[in-house]
């Protein structure tokens, strides 16, 4: 019965703390999970990203349901890159050696995705891939997220981790086509 008292309080709560994140607003997102739990991080994930097949998580699918997947585990702090630019980042549920960035504006334009995996498109590479999506050909932005990528690595070496998970062994830059 008590179990029945406090869940309506819990829903809510939660529920109003993700309804406070959305693209508008984006400074309201506490964390990667609230993005993309927030109803408008699909549209607008979707209208920055070509409608491309990969297979980097294994069988091929949509890129805008691999950039979800691995936003979808336990999340990284939110880090202020540079002024007026955020990044949200965690790691694949089931998988944390998977992870994924998304770079967006302050008022709520995304404008890098990157996605590291194992390149899984025929066999799983037994190396680091790092796949990175921007809006234009901003080099800023590449080198911001492929700081990203090269971070996560030192966390891996400090992890303990194999050799082969502590380096970036292959690097893919893709210019969303408007």
């Amino acid at each position: 019965m008590r179990f029945l008292a406090i869940f309506p309080s819990v829903f809510f709560a939660s529920t109003t703390y993700a309804a406070a994140c959305e693209m508008s607003s984006i400074k309201d997102c506490g964390n990667t999970n609230a993005l993309v739990w927030a109803q408008s991080f699909q549209p607008a994930l979707r209208g920055f990203l070509n409608k491309k097949k990969v297979g980097w998580l294994g069988q091929k699918q949509d890129v805008a349901d691999v950039v979800t997947e691995v936003l979808g585990g336990v999340p990284d702090d939110v880090a202020n890159v540079t002024e007026g630019l955020l990044r949200f980042s965690a790691v694949r549920p089931q998988s944390a050696t998977e992870r994924g960035s998304v770079f967006i504006s302050t008022d709520g334009k995304i404008q890098a995705i990157g996605v590291l995996h194992f390149n899984c498109a025929k066999q799983c590479e037994k190396t680091y891939s790092l796949s990175i999506m921007v809006a234009s050909d901003d080099a800023k932005l590449v080198k911001l997220a492929e700081a990203w990528g090269e971070e996560q690595m030192q966390l891996n070496k400090q992890s303990g981790f194999d050799d082969t998970l502590t380096v970036l062994s292959h690097l893919e830059v893709l210019v969303q086509k408007r």
